[in-house]
């Protein structure tokens, strides 16, 4: 019975999803994931719910239960190494926004690579 009801509401939460109501959706992936905890479709149907949402952390630690449920999940897969990426990319930004800061604040020039100073 609990399996038929967590099947309803991650089924609900698609259909809500599909109607940009992700809000709503991830209240019944909520229902559905306390319904049966190993029931990955919801889990999945939840973290795409965040990541439309751009609660990134969220979707991120969905995914990750999802590996852990099925560890041959693609689209699991495929989203934690986007999520890790730009993790990575935003933090060498951040990195090289920092340099280049402190490069203008010591005054010390750099070229591009048309010999432009900047």
């Amino acid at each position: 019975m609990a399996k038929d009801l967590a099947i309803l509401h991650a089924n609900k939460a698609a259909a809500l999803i599909k109607l940009a109501m992700v809000e709503e959706a991830i209240k019944d992936c909520d229902k559905a994931v306390a319904l049966d905890p190993l029931y990955v479709r919801a889990w999945a149907r939840r973290a795409s719910a965040h990541r439309q949402k751009e609660q990134l952390e969220e979707a991120l630690d969905d995914w990750k239960k999802v590996l852990e449920l099925e560890p041959g999940h693609g689209e699991a897969k495929e989203a934690i190494k986007v999520f890790n990426f730009c993790s990575l990319l935003n933090l060498m930004l951040t990195k090289s926004d920092f340099t280049d800061t402190a490069r203008r604040n010591s005054g010390e020039k750099r070229k591009n690579e048309t010999g432009n100073v900047w």
